[in-house]
């Protein structure tokens, strides 16, 4: 498939043209398609680029109106993760915080693929907003839930950092122990 070789002009080519068939039994999986695609191009092309900027902005329309139809489809949580990483990525942490708290809060989402990704994003969104108790808050959910994660070793980190910025050495400095011993692990 073209997404599988990553030639994602012609995978959003053959989306769209398949999407203009208001009957597609498949219509819901290539609108999310569609938009992955344009999500994936756009993260891809050069920071600031016109191409990263309508790219955004198609893959946010696609989003939207995939909510819009689907919003309790099978791949709503996929949609909102994406709507998520969009506004993060265009600077807006704030809405994206809106987007990954509504995957992150709503019980349909409980077996979510995405949850791990989300739970760790929504809390680098805190920190970048300068919410650090929302931030340590959702890190310490991110590794009860998910410890073995990939994200793991650095949520551990930033977790750390947050505590001792916090004035609380002891939890911080554990913390770190425990990321320098995991990665002492993997290496």
């Amino acid at each position: 498939s073209y997404i599988q070789a990553e030639e994602y002009d012609k995978a959003i080519t053959a989306f769209r043209r398949a999407l203009k068939d208001t009957e597609l039994e498949v219509r819901e999986e290539s609108l999310i398609n569609l938009s992955w695609c344009l999500f994936t191009q756009a993260r891809t092309a050069p920071i600031g680029s016109t191409s990263q900027k309508t790219g955004f902005r198609d893959a946010k329309k696609q989003l939207s109106e995939f909510m819009s139809e689907y919003a309790n489809g099978d791949f709503a949580d996929q949609a909102l993760f994406y709507l998520g990483e969009i506004e993060y990525t265009q600077g807006n942490a704030r809405k994206a915080i809106t987007y990954y708290g509504k995957l992150l809060g709503d019980q349909r989402f409980k077996g979510s693929k995405l949850l791990a990704d989300a739970q760790y994003a929504i809390a680098v969104a805190y920190e970048e907003q300068k919410d650090a108790g929302n931030a340590r808050k959702s890190y310490e959910k991110f590794l009860a839930a998910h410890p073995d994660h990939r994200l793991g070793q650095e949520g551990r980190v930033r977790l750390g950092d947050l505590l001792l910025a916090e004035n609380r050495a002891g939890e911080g400095q554990a913390i770190l122990g425990r990321a320098v011993s995991q990665g002492e692990k993997a290496d």
